[in-house]
């Protein structure tokens, strides 16, 4: 069995006393103690799975509407908060949603517009598989009335209260002067050098950018000349974490969700402000599906007040068919740090 341990809401001061310059480390009881809480903070406290994005497609009549949409989850997740906005433009009888996670969970919202345009609805997943990049959250319309959109979209992982050392989180009692040093999970100077291993991978921000339309109304294009996929001037940003001091971009995860007409071929392009491009190749005859690719991004700079670069990293994302008479059809597309 696993033991748990518990995860500070505020990461602690990593003080510095005991470290002289030129003479052996002195490992007190205060500075152990207090790694070992910062790395359980920083592995316990959540991230942003999916960014705040905009949606803005029409949950389908008589049927079901699902999105499908791509992720790097954290082991660590137990459990993660959707939260959706609804919008209506004309004025019909209360209408019932019933949302479905990944997990299989439900919950249900009501959109009245007689007192309200817009209706944001929370739930919450217990997520059953940690591991899924591929999640698949369906809308129901239950009594069929009006024409309700999903308008806007994020999905967080919630911050833990404690955290087992099976996840490499970190004992405290464990730590300190006088200790046995020996190897198990979650415990001695192992268990917080693990810790720091696995939070340059597992701390990064998660998802960076998402735009995800219903199985029936995706993009679709015919032309043999490279377009914008978004209207004109509607131009994502992105930033990925600074890893080394000297870093001045890293490398993330790209991928599109496309399928085409068989006998049709074409190509989705990115292009970074900062120098990074990504294509992707849609095959003749493609069922919808996943491609993916890695490209370098702009990263934090340390030395503005803010932490943003100079000139943030804008995406220029386009398409274009590249072969045969028929269409290429876009479903998702994201942008994150796998």
């Amino acid at each position: 069995m696993s033991l748990g341990t518990t995860v500070p809401v505020i990461a602690p001061w990593l003080g510095y006393e005991g470290v002289s310059s030129a003479r052996p480390v002195r490992g007190g009881d205060a500075q152990w103690k207090a790694y070992g809480a910062a790395l359980n903070h920083v592995l316990g406290h959540g991230c942003a799975l999916i960014p705040w994005s905009r949606i803005n497609t029409e949950l389908d009549q008589n049927a079901v509407t699902t999105l499908q949409l791509y992720a790097w989850p954290r082991p660590q997740t137990r459990r993660r908060l959707w939260s959706m906005t609804y919008g209506v433009s004309v004025a019909f009888p209360p209408c019932l949603i019933r949302f479905t996670d990944p997990s299989g969970g439900t919950s249900d919202a009501t959109i009245n517009a007689a007192t309200a345009a817009t209706f944001t609805h929370y739930h919450l997943e217990t997520v059953a598989d940690t591991t899924a990049n591929e999640l698949a959250p369906t809308w129901t319309e239950v009594n069929d009335v009006g024409a309700p959109k999903l308008l806007w979209l994020a999905c967080h992982e919630m911050p833990r209260p404690e955290i087992e050392t099976a996840h490499l989180g970190v004992r405290l009692d464990a730590l300190g002067q006088g200790r046995s040093i020996y190897v198990d999970d979650g415990v001695g100077p192992g268990a917080v050098a693990a810790g720091v291993d696995a939070a340059f991978a597992l701390t990064s921000r998660s998802g960076l950018f998402t735009f995800a339309r219903g199985h029936v109304d995706y993009l679709t294009m015919s032309s043999g000349s490279w377009a914008p996929v978004f209207a004109s001037g509607c131009v994502p940003f992105v930033r990925a974490r600074k890893e080394t001091p000297s870093s001045t971009t890293n490398t993330v995860g790209a991928v599109v969700r496309a399928s085409s007409s068989v006998g049709t071929t074409g190509t989705v392009r990115m292009t970074f402000a900062s120098g990074g491009v990504s294509t992707f190749s849609i095959t003749s005859g493609l069922a919808a599906a996943w491609i993916d690719n890695d490209v370098d991004i702009a990263c934090d700079d340390l030395s503005t007040s803010t932490g943003y670069s100079a000139t943030p990293d804008s995406v220029l994302i386009e398409w274009q068919r590249t072969g045969g008479a028929g269409a290429i059809n876009l479903h998702s597309v994201v942008i994150g740090n796998g």
